[in-house]
């Protein structure tokens, strides 16, 4: 289970997701520099290309993203898609990419929605697995630029590019589902009330919040679909970085999976502002948000930049 949400307006774009597993994958802070040489198992590799960073898996020098944004501010985010993904024989007609590689390509080489539209119409995405110790997982992806967002799912109906003007996405059933099921809550508000039922009579709320009466809060995909763009409509930005930031992350923290541990969990979220290549995020062992800046040295470094999670705090003494 995962939930990825992009909240943005004139002047602000922010990116990021929820990552929710029942088991540990070791996840460190990646920064991609604009020098390194990307490698693929098909087609050549990119030795010059835009600067990104994100979190993921280092392993024999390739970066496994699950998510993050490049220096022109384009961003994607790896959601499970388990049931409804599939992947396909290599065709020579086109450039045949792996499942894995989508995110480093993307992020190499696109800097917004029309470029990325007109790059995967040229790729197929192939069933080549990383290695026999590590296969490829059902996914689907969001890709967000600072102005528009759109969904990648690849079916037995093909690969499909979907305008996602939600700007959310959680996992299966597959996206034309989701929209679909937006339409029974059109009637969802956060504004006081209205007595519609027996309009005659005086009827006084008993409780702020009624007119949301109904929004899921479960953590089923569809549920944590409503909701996120249910509370991230009422999250408005401003021009205050730090208001932003904790407003984005507590959207998150409306769909994060709050179970024990040994269960599937929320183990992260991350929150990138898309104009200043700015990371932001905070773990499950550590609740305090840290901030990681992916310009100056490290867009010019040649190898890959690998930063911890900070996943330790200390408590706050007062007296």
């Amino acid at each position: 289970m995962c939930t990825c949400i992009q909240l943005n307006n004139k002047s602000n774009a922010y990116f990021g997701r929820n990552l929710d597993l029942d088991y540990e994958l070791n996840q460190s802070i990646l920064i991609t520099p604009k020098n390194f040489t990307i490698n693929f198992k098909k087609e050549n590799a990119i030795k010059k290309h835009f600067a990104f960073i994100g979190v993921g898996i280092n392993i024999n020098n390739f970066p496994l993203y699950a998510d993050g944004i490049n220096e022109k501010g384009l961003g994607i985010a790896v959601l499970n898609f388990r049931n409804s993904a599939i992947y396909y024989k290599e065709d020579k007609t086109k450039k045949n990419f792996a499942p894995f590689e989508i995110i480093p390509l993307l992020l190499a080489t696109c800097k917004n929605i029309k470029e990325v539209r007109n790059l995967l119409e040229t790729i197929n995405i192939t069933n080549i697995n990383f290695s026999k110790d590590v296969p490829n997982q059902p996914s689907h992806f969001m890709i967000s630029d600072t102005k528009h967002s759109i969904v990648l799912e690849t079916t037995i109906d093909g690969m499909k590019i979907y305008d996602n003007p939600y700007g959310v996405l959680t996992n299966n059933p597959p996206f034309p589902y989701q929209e679909y099921n937006v339409q029974n809550y059109l009637r969802l508000s956060n504004q006081e009330i209205v007595n519609r039922l027996f309009p005659k009579n005086e009827i006084i709320p008993y409780s702020f919040g009624l007119d949301a009466y109904s929004l899921p809060g479960d953590y089923s995909s569809t549920s944590r679909f409503v909701k996120a763009l249910f509370v991230k409509n009422y999250t408005l930005l401003s021009e205050d970085e730090r208001e932003n930031v904790l407003g984005f992350l507590n959207v998150l923290s409306q769909v994060s999976v709050k179970t024990p541990k040994g269960y599937e969990f929320t183990r992260y979220s991350t929150c990138y502002n898309q104009h200043e290549g700015k990371m932001y995020y905070k773990t499950y062992e550590n609740p305090n948000i840290t901030v990681v800046d992916m310009r100056g040295e490290y867009t010019n470094a040649k190898e890959i930049i690998v930063l911890p999670f900070q996943k330790s705090f200390p408590f706050n003494k007062q007296n």
